[in-house]
């Protein structure tokens, strides 16, 4: 290969995106009890399939919403990605 391709391969922004992607996935699983805004495995019937704060009838602390036991999904996504880095 001729420098100039190595260099373009090298440097490409595509690859940086998805290295700085990989790096905050793994910041956010390495820090995951600092930064999650529930416990992971607190049930509260009463926020049972909660929605995405984006849609109508959401709760401002859980973004991505809550499963069937009332669980936040972010908090178990997080702590979800520490296992998968293992």
């Amino acid at each position: 290969m001729d420098e100039a391709r190595i260099s373009r391969r090298r440097f490409s922004p595509r690859l940086w995106l998805a290295g700085g992607w990989l790096l905050l996935a793994l910041l956010a699983a390495i820090l995951a009890p600092l930064i999650v805004p529930q416990d992971p495995l607190a049930q509260d019937l009463m926020l049972e399939r909660l929605p995405p704060f984006w849609l109508d009838g959401a709760e401002p602390g859980y973004w991505l919403g809550t499963d069937s036991l009332g669980r936040d999904l972010l908090s178990r996504l997080i702590f979800g990605g520490r296992i998968a880095f293992i």
